[in-house]
């Protein structure tokens, strides 16, 4: 079974966007075809690599990535690249999403960006204590409770094919 992981983890942090930002961020893009989000499940952290090398894990890709693989609960690291308004200079915005393992993806408030140096430095702590935590932030977290923004979810069962799907 796949599912389109990458387009689920992008529309979760675009959500937790205000409005104007999420329009200026899609003329972005329209804009700069090069502007290319990333995402990476974090599985551990290693504290010899520097840079957001020390963020192991998993690579998804765009499409549909296999379901079967993912071991849940999960933490991905989704980063967006973004245009300075006053440059137009690229830089990018790191966010931090939890996969729960009912496949309700939830937004962290871990997030940072690249203007300054040290981005990974700066997230190391809060996503440490996130790996070691995830198994008791998975139950005690409740995102269909969370009144503030609609969660995303996986869906993690084959859907019945829909009349007329193979023409």
């Amino acid at each position: 079974m796949q599912q389109p992981i990458h387009a689920e983890l992008l529309a979760a942090v675009e959500r937790r966007m205000e409005p104007a930002d999420r329009r200026r961020y899609a003329r972005e893009c329209e804009r700069d075809y090069t502007l290319a989000p990333w995402i990476r499940l974090v599985t551990h952290i290693d504290t010899t690599k520097r840079g957001g090398f020390c963020f192991i894990g998993r690579w998804i890709r765009r499409g549909f990535t296999p379901t079967k693989t993912l071991t849940l609960p999960a933490i991905a690291l989704v980063a967006l690249e973004r245009l300075d308004p006053q440059d137009q200079q690229a830089y990018r915005t790191y966010h931090i999403t939890v996969i729960h393992s009912n496949g309700y993806i939830t937004l962290t408030d871990i997030s940072t960006d690249n203007l300054s140096p040290g981005w990974a430095f700066r997230m190391l702590p809060a996503v440490s204590y996130l790996l070691r935590t995830l198994p008791e932030y998975d139950t005690t977290r409740h995102p269909k409770l969370d009144a503030a923004w609609p969660p995303s979810r996986i869906i993690l069962k084959p859907l019945a094919p829909s009349p007329g799907w193979y023409r």
